[in-house]
C-alpha cells in the first residue's frame, strides 16, 4: 500500500480485542457467510459451514477464533471494509494495480504470527 501512497497502521488480527459490535462495523450489511475467511482449514474441511449459521452465531465464533474473519480489515477514517477486492479498494482509496501483482490479497504473508508488508 505504501507504493500507492498510503501509510498503513498494521494490527495483529489475533491480538486485537474483538467484539461483535466492532466486527459488525467492518461487515456492514453483507451476508455473514461472506465475512468468513474461506481459506480457513475448518471452513475448507466443512467443519464450519458459514451458510448454516445465524449472524449472532457467526460473530460469536469470529470473536472466539479471529482466524475465521475475512481479511484484511481496512479502515480509512470512519469507513470500514472486510476483505480485499482490488477494484473496490481502488475506487475507494486508489491503488496502483501493479502493486497488487498476482498475490492473493485476501491472505497475508505471516512470519511467527506477525504480518509483513510487501514492498
Amino acid at each position: 500500500m505504501l507504493n500507492s501512497g498510503h501509510e498503513l497502521e498494521v494490527r495483529n488480527l489475533l491480538t486485537e480485542p474483538w467484539t461483535k459490535g466492532k466486527l459488525e462495523l467492518f461487515f456492514n450489511d453483507r451476508p455473514i457467510a461472506d465475512c468468513f475467511n474461506k481459506t480457513n482449514p475448518k471452513i475448507k474441511a466443512a467443519v464450519i459451514s458459514p451458510d448454516s449459521l445465524t449472524r449472532e452465531e457467526a460473530l460469536n465464533m469470529m470473536v472466539a477464533e479471529p482466524l475465521l474473519i475475512s481479511r484484511p480489515l481496512i479502515q480509512v477514517g470512519e469507513e470500514r471494509l472486510a476483505g480485499f477486492n482490488v477494484e473496490t479498494v481502488h475506487h475507494w482509496i486508489g491503488l496502483k494495480q501493479e502493486t497488487v501483482g498476482s498475490r492473493d490479497p485476501q491472505n497475508c504473508l505471516c512470519v511467527k504470527n506477525e504480518a509483513k508488508e510487501l514492498a
